[in-house]
């Protein structure tokens, strides 16, 4: 073999040891960009996954921080709703206690009429107690005197109707008026019907009957004024929107 064959098989060896190592150095080139790429793509996937993931996270704070503050607007608007009903309705009530007061003032043969009903009823509470006692203002005694012996019959009859009433007792019977104790003269009016010893007591003012009248008619008062319950309701509805 001469040198120019030599030289030609060197050459022919360089030249495929270059080609083996080209496409070694792109197999390896080839090989870096794709794990490159899934890389790139697979902290692509975790920051999106982790931008995701804080991103629901504030908006759950956000909602929930919302809803907390419409409960605390709907709570501050639904007191003073009812605080101003419970006003309105309290004003009613002093309304009505003042027209009374001015009834009872005139104590007129009205309200004669309903100071003796209202005595009677009493006394239906009272017996088989022979004896009674009406405490009263000082400014309706005069009107109760007029009418103490009626009275005594008609609580003489309750007692002849009462099982648990002796003939004892309906000898003994006795209606008066108490010398100790008295309503204050600024009160509506009305009586408070007790028995000699004072265990039975009967409240029958003019201002009891409408605290009892307010209470039992209450409800219907707040429909009348306000509508059904369902209107608070609809106001709250209204304001979460």
């Amino acid at each position: 073999m001469n040198d120019a064959q030599v030289q030609q098989q060197v050459q022919q060896m360089v030249a495929f040891i270059r080609q083996e190592a080209d496409e070694k150095v792109n197999e390896l080139r080839t090989k870096a960009e794709e794990e490159f790429h899934l890389r790139k793509l697979s902290l692509f996937e975790e920051q999106r996954e982790r931008i995701r993931a804080e991103f629901e996270r504030k908006y759950k704070q956000l909602q929930a921080s919302r809803r907390i503050a419409l409960a605390s607007a709907l709570n501050a608007a639904r007191l003073q709703v009812l605080r101003a009903r419970e006003a309105t309705l309290r004003e009613l009530y002093e309304c009505s206690r003042e027209r009374l007061a001015a009834f009872g003032t005139e104590a007129g043969p009205d309200y004669q009429e309903l100071l003796e009903r209202l005595i009677e009823q009493g006394m239906k509470m009272v017996q088989p107690e022979p004896r009674v006692s009406l405490i009263l203002r000082s400014r309706d005694r005069a009107l109760v005197e007029n009418s103490l012996a009626g009275l005594q019959a008609r609580y003489r009859q309750l007692l002849e109707n009462s099982e648990a009433t002796t003939p004892a007792s309906e000898q003994a019977s006795c209606v008066s008026i108490s010398n100790t104790e008295q309503l204050d003269n600024s009160s509506p009016g009305g009586v408070i019907v007790t028995s000699a010893d004072g265990r039975i007591r009967c409240d029958n003012t003019l201002e009891r009957r409408l605290e009892i009248a307010y209470q039992q008619n209450l409800a219907t008062l707040r429909d009348l004024l306000y509508g059904d319950s369902g209107t608070l309701s609809a106001f709250e509805e209204d304001l979460s929107l």
